[in-house]
C-alpha cells in the first residue's frame, strides 16, 4: 500500500499530467499537512519531480521542506541550488494556480538563508522570482491574481530590505523599476 506521500505525489502529478492545474493546486494546498509530516522524505520527493513540469508541485513541495530547515541543514547548498533551478525554469502557466505556494516558498527561502548567515546568496534568486511573479501579474488577469498584487508589493519591499541590510543598494533598482501601475 502507498504512503499517503506517494498517494499524494502520484495523485497531484497526474493532474498535472491532464493540465488540471487547478485540482492540482488545490489538492496540494489540503494537504499541506500531509508535506509537513512528511518532511523528512521531501529531498527524495524533489528528485523525482521535474520542475518546469511539475511546477505546481515542486512549489508546494519546497515549501514545506523550507519549512522544514534549519540554519544547520547539511542540505542548505542543495536547497539554494534547488530554489535557484526552480525560479528559472518554473512554467508560468502552472505557476498562475500556485502563486500563494511560490510567495510562501520564497519567504521559507529568505528566511532560511538570513537565519544561516547567507542571505547574499539569495539576492539573484529573488530578484528573477519577483521578476517571474510580476510577468505573471501582467500576462494573467483573473480575480485571483488581483489578490496576489499585494503579495508582490510585499515581497518586493522585504526585497528592498534585504539588500539595504546587506548595503547592496545596486540591486534595488531592478525590483523597484515594477510597473507601479499594476502593483496598486
Amino acid at each position: 500500500m502507498a504512503s499517503p506521500l506517494e498517494h499524494l505525489v502520484s495523485e497531484v502529478t497526474s493532474h498535472i499530467s491532464q493540465k488540471k492545474y487547478s485540482e492540482a493546486a488545490k489538492h496540494l494546498q489540503k494537504s499541506r499537512d500531509t508535506l509537513s509530516k512528511n518532511s523528512g522524505h521531501l529531498d527524495t520527493v524533489l528528485a523525482t519531480l521535474q520542475p518546469q513540469v511539475h511546477t505546481i508541485a515542486v512549489a508546494a513541495v519546497l515549501r514545506a521542506r523550507l519549512a522544514a530547515a534549519t540554519p544547520n541543514d547539511a542540505n542548505i547548498d542543495t536547497l539554494h541550488a534547488t530554489v535557484a533551478e526552480f525560479v528559472s525554469v518554473c512554467d508560468q502557466d502552472q505557476l498562475g494556480f500556485v502563486q500563494d505556494a511560490m510567495c510562501e516558498m520564497l519567504e521559507e527561502y529568505c528566511r532560511l538563508l538570513v537565519t544561516g548567515g547567507c542571505s547574499m546568496r539569495g539576492i539573484e534568486v529573488i530578484n528573477s522570482a519577483v521578476s517571474t511573479l510580476a510577468c505573471l501579474g501582467e500576462s494573467v488577469v483573473t480575480m485571483a491574481t488581483l489578490h496576489h498584487r499585494p503579495v508582490l508589493v510585499l515581497w518586493a519591499l522585504q526585497h528592498i530590505h534585504v539588500c539595504m541590510l546587506l548595503k547592496r543598494k545596486m540591486n534595488m533598482p531592478k525590483i523597484v523599476d515594477v510597473k507601479i501601475e499594476w502593483l496598486m
